[in-house]
């Protein structure tokens, strides 16, 4: 199911679709929340809202790949949900800016990719992630520890709020 650019789109309710696949929601700028609950979904995409919209994610045994923009999702949120989907493989994360400590565990998980997901605060980062093979991350970040034993591709990018660039004129 691909839903784009649905003007006035503003909550999608997906209960008990059994033969639905994959989800993806792109540049409905006036999504507000996504429900699913009891699919068969191994992908979930929701990006290019112009304003944060709630998630729910209930009984989705399927799912194996989540990419989130601009969700309004909190820390305790984030673990419970990543704990109830036992073959998640890759979680994607933009500008979910209510996020302030993250602690990810997960056997399944392989691919994390975190983007701008603080205002100039930090984030304190935890991942327990031990078949995690790829991690990229673009942010502030106070604190940061892992045992991703099986890691072999590390992007991480930090911000500095004391070497703000300024355009030349």
């Amino acid at each position: 199911m691909i839903c784009s650019h649905c003007e006035g789109l503003g909550t999608v309710k997906l209960f008990d679709l059994y033969r639905l696949n994959k989800i993806k929601l792109v540049c409905n700028r006036d999504l507000k929340a996504v429900y699913i609950k009891n699919l068969n979904v191994s992908s979930l995409t929701v990006s290019g809202s112009t304003i944060p919209f709630k998630i729910g994610v209930y009984h989705c045994m399927n799912l194996r790949k989540i990419s989130l923009e601009l969700a309004s999702i909190k820390d305790d949120w984030l673990y419970k949900t990543i704990s109830e989907l036992p073959i998640l493989e890759s979680l994607k994360l933009a500008y979910c800016n209510e996020l302030r400590s993250i602690k990810i565990s997960s056997s399944s998980l392989k691919k994390l990719k975190i983007k701008k997901c603080t205002e100039g605060e930090g984030v304190k980062l935890q991942i327990d992630t031990s078949n995690l093979n790829v991690f990229l991350y673009h942010g502030y970040m106070l604190s940061f520890s892992s045992n991703a034993l099986a890691l072999s591709n590390i992007d991480i990018f930090l911000y500095d709020r004391d070497c703000l660039v300024t355009p030349s004129q």
